[in-house]
Parts: structure tokens; sequence; C-alpha cells
């Protein structure tokens, strides 16, 4: 009865963190909330990441960017600022190169949702209304897929920092991947 008090406590506690954080963004660089010892919410350059629960994993990622799976595992993340792209040539793009994903097909990647955010370095939300690019291959005999996503985030003169969320989640939102780095 305790453990289900605490837990139904940590959720309200959250929910309202949630809400006050998308109503006011924090001005913090980062802050961790423990609610319960398997809840933790954090907030990282005014952009919010997703409660970890038990079963989400850390991924490795190159130095500036943080990264969390759940239900899936990942064997390397590579990110780079990507400006030759040609779709949109006044735009530079965030090259986010996922390889040896495990625990799900290509398919169940293919039909996922793909969400995004930017912020400047005030924290305020950055809308770019241009063409999110993504490719997904692998192989059928060892389960493992690859994905590369191009996100659109500045322009090519835009020399400022900007933090950018990428969420990828299953239909059934049972696996997730979230990724928040500095370019």
């Amino acid at each position: 009865m305790i453990k289900y008090f605490v837990a139904c406590t940590a959720y309200i506690f959250l929910s309202t963190a949630l809400f006050a954080q998308a109503k006011n963004p924090v001005k913090t660089k980062e802050v961790t909330i423990t609610a319960a010892q398997n809840v933790q919410n954090k907030i990282v350059n005014n952009a919010l990441l997703p409660i970890k629960v038990n079963g989400t994993i850390t991924l490795v990622t190159p130095a500036g960017t943080t990264a969390q799976a759940n239900g899936i595992k990942c064997g390397s993340i590579v990110i780079a600022v990507d400006t030759s792209i040609r779709v949109a040539p006044a735009y530079a793009y965030l090259s986010i190169e996922f390889t040896g994903i495990t625990g799900s097909m290509q398919i169940e990647i293919l039909a996922g949702n793909n969400i995004f955010w930017i912020f400047d370095k005030a924290g305020k939300e950055v809308i770019i209304k241009e063409k999110f690019l993504k490719k997904v291959s692998g192989s059928m005999e060892s389960s493992t897929v690859n994905m590369l996503v191009k996100i659109p985030f500045r322009l090519k003169t835009d020399k400022n920092i900007y933090t950018i969320h990428y969420r990828w989640e299953s239909k059934d939102k049972s696996k997730n991947i979230d990724l928040l780095t500095n370019k």
C-alpha cells in the first residue's frame, strides 16, 4: 500500500512538473527531480527528457549529447552538422546516425513517430517548416536496424548554438529513443 501511495504521489508530482514546464520553461542548465527510486525526470538546457522507468537505458553518445532508450538498444550514435543537403539549401541539418539498433524491426522503425523540437539560447522553441529526412536500413538475418535522421535546425549562415531534442517512439508507445544535443 505504501509503495502504491509513493508511486501515485511521484506520478502526480511529475505530472505537475511536466505541466509547469510546458507553461513556464525552467531557466536552469540541469535539474534532476527524483520522486521515487525508479522514476526520474530531467531538464537539460530548457528541454525536458522523459520520465525514466525501469527498463530505460542510457545510450553511449558523443560529448555534449544525452540519449536514452526504452525497449530497444543501439550500438552507436554519430552526430554531425550537415550543410550539403540539396533539399533545402538554405538550412543546416543535424545528422543523427543510429547503427546496430536491436529490439525492433525495420517495419516498426518506419511506422514509428519521429518528433523533434529546437530551442534557442533563451530557451524559446524555434519552429522550422522544412523537410525532415529519414533513412532506415538493416539486416533481417541479424535483426539489426540502422537509421539515419536529418533534422533542419538553423540557417547555414546562423552560427548560434541551438538545443535539439529528437524523439522516436513506436506506434504503441512501448519503445522509444530520446536524444538531446547542442549544436
